[in-house]
């Protein structure tokens, strides 16, 4: 635009609240908005009598977006409710859309056009490969924002149910009560999940280390590798559950 000396307008997230100004402009004789797909949405380009009489808004696309809603947003722009306008995007088969989500036929496509290069290739079946590639893309980012969802609903979870503890303890009248249940469940879980479980079976030893590393050092007590090693493994959770509540208790 620069160097061809067309007097022009950018309109993007810079000029963000001088946007309704520009847009009213842009349907001017003449008037040569360049838009990012960030900027121009809300606001119609509504084209003066002068140049509804020369065929109204031309929109012209340089790119394909990764969404067909966002293509067909600009495309909106022109012949807006009844009025006259035309659409048209130019696009290559380099484009990165085509590069990355055009799949084998990409190629077959680039081999069968070779000698067209640097010419305007048109036709229902370019349209096709691009629409398919755009449909591939979208199936790609929905399966992203699928799995994203998969992580928050994770944390939403553990959210509920520290908020249902929180609720608990701040309505009840016996406290001492809740927390003794929560010190049991946790010390159970503690001794039935715990990477001193080799094929179901316990190691005494990495348990004991275990807990003394991180239960017995906080209050100064050492659990006795002798003691435990004589309870049964399907008695060991409560065993050792008893323990840290009367930890608590003496605490």
């Amino acid at each position: 635009m620069l160097k061809r000396g067309i007097p022009h307008t950018v309109l993007n997230a810079k000029q963000n609240a001088s946007e309704a100004e520009i847009i009213s402009k842009a349907g001017l004789v003449k008037a040569v908005t360049i838009a990012t797909n960030m900027a121009g949405r809300g606001t119609d380009i509504k084209p003066t009598p002068e140049a509804i009489a020369l065929g109204g808004l031309y929109v012209l696309g340089t790119d394909k977006a990764e969404s067909r809603r966002i293509d067909n947003q600009l495309r909106g722009r022109s012949g807006r409710q009844g009025d006259v306008g035309t659409s048209k995007f130019f696009v290559s088969l380099d484009d990165q859309l085509m590069k990355r989500f055009g799949g084998q036929s990409h190629e077959q496509f680039k081999e069968a056009y070779a000698d067209e290069a640097g010419k305007e290739i048109a036709g229902k079946t370019i349209r096709l490969q691009f629409n398919h590639a755009q449909r591939k893309i979208e199936g790609f980012n929905y399966d992203s924002r699928k799995s994203v969802l998969s992580y928050d609903d994770v944390i939403r979870q553990q959210r509920d149910l520290i908020y249902a503890q929180r609720d608990l303890i701040l309505s009840s009248k016996n406290v001492d009560f809740i927390l003794r249940r929560m010190f049991m469940s946790a010390a159970r879980s503690i001794v039935r999940n715990g990477e001193y479980i080799l094929h179901n079976n316990y190691n005494y030893d990495a348990l004991v280390e275990f807990l003394n590393k991180n239960i017995g050092s906080l209050v100064s007590y050492k659990f006795d590798i002798n003691e435990i090693a004589k309870v049964h493994e399907s008695d060991l959770p409560e065993y050792v559950a008893h323990i840290i509540l009367s930890l608590y208790v003496e605490w």
